[in-house]
């Protein structure tokens, strides 16, 4: 299984990060990685983050019901991307 981790930062290019999140059979979101796949029209499988950077609709669960949503506390000893990759 190939899995997809959309994290935050500056992605210039959405046409390319889109044809390049087709070869994945799951796609995560993290945090503000959030806003790149809701500008693709992307549902992510799994979105994980303490959602403190994420600028969108803060009801993420109503707004994605089929996806897993873990949200952590923005006091923490990880960062969201790295509890993303433990997952």
């Amino acid at each position: 299984m190939r899995i997809a981790i959309v994290t935050g930062g500056l992605i210039e290019d959405l046409s390319w990060l889109k044809a390049q999140l087709s070869r994945y059979d799951l796609l995560l979101a993290v945090d503000r990685g959030l806003e790149a796949t809701e500008a693709l029209g992307l549902t992510p499988d799994l979105i994980i983050g303490d959602f403190d950077s994420y600028r969108g609709d803060q009801a993420i669960e109503a707004r994605y019901p089929e996806a897993r949503i873990l949200t952590f506390s923005s006091v923490k000893d990880w960062t969201d991307t790295e509890l993303a990759l433990q997952k």
